[in-house]
């Protein structure tokens, strides 16, 4: 698979059970990758498994402040 390809698997809606198990075949992936494209392939979710409801209710650490 291309890096094109993969960039592609980890951030469409389309998640092809047999795409992605040929993506965790690529010795070389990075743990980061690996996971999502693991966490991908156990759920039922479409899109990056980084980038659900729950991880992206809090964008922000409580530290910051909004400039206005």
């Amino acid at each position: 698979m291309t890096v094109a390809e993969i960039n592609a698997l980890l951030y469409s809606p389309d998640h092809a059970r047999d795409r992605l198990e040929r993506a965790l075949r690529i010795e070389v992936l990075s743990p980061g990758w690996r996971s999502s494209f693991e966490a991908l392939l156990q759920s039922q979710m479409s899109g990056n498994a980084g980038l659900v409801p729950e991880a992206a209710a809090h964008p922000a650490s409580p530290a910051f402040r909004t400039l206005g």
